[in-house]
């Protein structure tokens, strides 16, 4: 069996198949500033209302179009289901069907987000997620260093940004090197862990091997997943300045087919990269990316 300490979470990337719209509603300047506070997995969570009740601790998910709602809070609150009571998602196992629930309103600092239809999740101490749909036209930014996040409108051009796609409702998808080789990379601040797909195994000459006596095992919420292999740390390179150093591992996961990146090197990049940084924003609205690190 492996030891506990090969044993690595990697949330599932939730995407609504359907396109579920709320209303956005701005009680006076949308705007959040807050320290950050880290789960046991190192992801960033902040102080979030649900019908005026809270506040819960939410990751803020870049892997995530939606906002989703842990199944204790639905039930702790007598939330009604959705008049769809279930809504299809995707995740790194594939798709299936998630149950849903109607909230009127969610807040986030100064942002709220009315009439919503919030699919339930059940990853343990997960009380719930900010996904990209409430950041519609926001800059997300984050000083990983100086440990605070902030949520506010979108600026100016940055020099350090880079242009990012975005997939199936606000999911980020970046291009980058790891090494002196061209890859996609899905940011994805939902993940511990970063994990590489078998093309960019065989593009590094990789040996595959499934069955190597003490495989990393990548848990999501329904599955276990083995990698194939580890990759020695090799430099990662997004945007002209950034190099972060990162042992990535590879895995078979339906995300990088979803993501019709199963041909090519793609990597699902975790906050075993970002907490390297010394600091990352996403700009929803001019769709960039910059991330920076300053030497100490």
């Amino acid at each position: 069996m492996p030891s506990p300490s090969r044993r690595l979470f990697l949330r599932s990337t939730l995407v609504l198949a359907s396109a579920l719209r709320p209303a956005l509603v701005w009680a006076g300047q949308s705007y959040l500033d807050t320290p950050i506070v880290k789960d046991t997995a190192g992801r960033w969570l902040v102080p979030t209302y649900v019908n005026g009740h809270g506040p819960y601790r939410f990751m803020v998910d870049t892997g995530a179009s939606h906002c989703a709602l842990a199944t204790e809070v639905a039930v702790r609150l007598k939330l009604p289901p959705a008049n769809a009571a279930n809504v299809s998602v995707h995740s790194t196992n594939g798709r299936s069907n998630a149950s849903a629930v109607e909230v009127q309103a969610l807040e986030v600092g100064s942002l709220r987000l009315a009439r919503l239809t919030m699919p339930l999740i059940g990853e343990p101490n997960l009380l719930g997620v900010i996904g990209a749909n409430a950041l519609i036209d926001k800059r997300l930014s984050v000083e990983v260093r100086a440990g605070r996040l902030v949520i506010d409108s979108s600026s100016n051009d940055d020099g350090a940004a880079v242009p990012v796609q975005q997939r199936f409702g606000g999911l980020l998808l970046a291009n980058g090197k790891i090494d002196s080789l061209a890859c996609k990379f899905i940011i994805d601040t939902g993940a511990q862990r970063s994990i590489g797909n078998l093309a960019l195994a065989r593009r590094l000459k990789l040996t595959i091997d499934s069955a190597t006596t003490d495989p990393l095992i990548v848990r999501t919420p329904d599955a276990a997943v083995a990698a194939t292999s580890v990759l020695p740390p090799l430099p990662i390179r997004i945007g002209a300045d950034v190099v972060i150093d990162l042992s990535i591992a590879c895995a078979q996961l339906p995300v990088f087919a979803l993501w019709e990146l199963a041909e090519e090197p793609a990597v699902l990049l975790g906050m075993d990269y970002f907490s390297q940084l010394s600091s990352f924003a996403v700009d929803y609205r001019r769709s960039t990316l910059a991330v920076r690190q300053e030497r100490r």
